[in-house]
């Protein structure tokens, strides 16, 4: 099914993650919001609140580039880390460039331009 890839083409902060080479293929898309579904789902039946800043969410095993830490990050409020031996760290494209780049000892993030407070991103 491409319900995922079709719900994260719609967010705003999807096509943003999509510019900064992120997310270089359906399968993950799909893994990253499967996830952030999945996280939002358990979390909805214990009171966390995507909205609420007070949680911090480690992503272990993320992978070489922190796309689903960077996901929660931009669909919430929480604070966001991404822990893996193979990360390597992100530098922001050079004017006119696209794309992952650069190296460095790992990743983490704290919200994002596109969260929960835009109000375009309450689809779920």
């Amino acid at each position: 099914s491409l319900r995922f890839v079709d719900r994260f083409l719609r967010w705003e902060c999807g096509r943003h993650l999509l510019g900064l080479g992120l997310f270089p293929d359906a399968k993950e898309i799909s893994e990253s919001v499967a996830c952030l579904q999945a996280v939002l789902e358990h979390c909805a039946q214990h009171a966390f609140s995507p909205a609420s800043g007070d949680t911090l969410v480690v992503c272990v095993g993320d992978g070489r580039t922190p796309r689903t830490a960077a996901l929660v990050a931009m669909r919430s409020r929480w604070d966001c880390v991404s822990i893996d031996p193979a990360l390597a760290g992100l530098e922001p494209p050079a004017a006119g460039e696209e794309g992952e780049g650069g190296s460095g000892d790992g990743g983490s993030s704290g919200g994002g331009e596109c969260d929960s407070r835009c109000g375009e991103c309450s689809d779920g």
